[in-house]
């Protein structure tokens, strides 16, 4: 079983990811069962548009056996988002990207996600999602505290 390296919850450098379940469904979840593989997840899109994380700059993209077209994107700091099941890759290397940019379409809108911190894939959802859910519980919970008060 290969774990990562680093505990994600604590690493403060991480990029402004955007919550990857808000473009599509979860249809396989991460494993770190090498049996199971993959070290990813597998979503069905709601839209064949592929938007990018988080900024950062095109790695690489190109065709590997087991993951079709590929697009892979370096958010500086040893994090790195791997896409693949692309139909058309819009980008090409060294471009620099912002965050929900569009990078490519998906085929049958499924996408393969893999998210990596220093060489290590790891579960999207212990480090993605997270700030962002918990900021929005914040702001609502502190927004009902408030209306208590005037009421």
């Amino acid at each position: 079983m290969a774990t990562p390296l680093v505990a994600v919850g604590g690493i403060s450098d991480k990029p402004d990811f955007d919550d990857y379940r808000r473009v599509g469904r979860v249809v396989q979840p991460f494993s770190r069962s090498s049996e199971k593989k993959p070290y990813g997840v597998t979503l069905q899109l709601r839209e064949n548009s592929i938007r990018n994380l988080a900024g950062g700059v095109v790695y690489g993209t190109g065709t590997m056996r087991g993951y079709g077209k590929y697009i892979i994107v370096d958010h500086g700091k040893g994090w790195h988002t791997l896409y693949s099941n692309v139909a058309r890759i819009h980008v090409a290397r060294g471009q620099q990207l912002a965050r929900g940019s569009v990078i490519g379409s998906a085929r049958s809108k499924r996408l393969f996600l893999v998210v990596s911190y220093r060489g290590n894939p790891i579960n999207p959802s212990e480090t993605i999602g997270r700030s962002t859910h918990e900021e929005h519980a914040g702001r609502a919970l502190h927004a009902l505290a408030a209306s208590d008060e005037t009421r």
